[in-house]
């Protein structure tokens, strides 16, 4: 078990593949993205927020949406 902190998220860097598939949900600043792409520049990073004021970055493929459950 290798567990490293990146930008506020605690995760098993010996789990994390060469080229793993990444969602980043309400990605705000980018910072766990950014993090993740430092880690393995290889990864694809799905970010998603639903501030309409956030722009993505070139290095992830980004929606302005939220994730929403059915409440029950």
């Amino acid at each position: 078990m290798n567990l490293q902190k990146l930008a506020e998220h605690t995760i098993d860097v010996d789990l994390l593949p060469e080229i793993p598939i990444v969602l980043d949900v309400g990605c705000r600043r980018f910072d766990f993205t950014d993090a993740i792409l430092e880690l393995r520049p290889g990864a694809i990073v799905i970010a998603m927020d639903p501030d309409k004021e956030i722009a993505g970055p070139l290095n992830c493929m980004f929606w302005n949406m939220a994730l929403v459950g059915d409440g029950k």
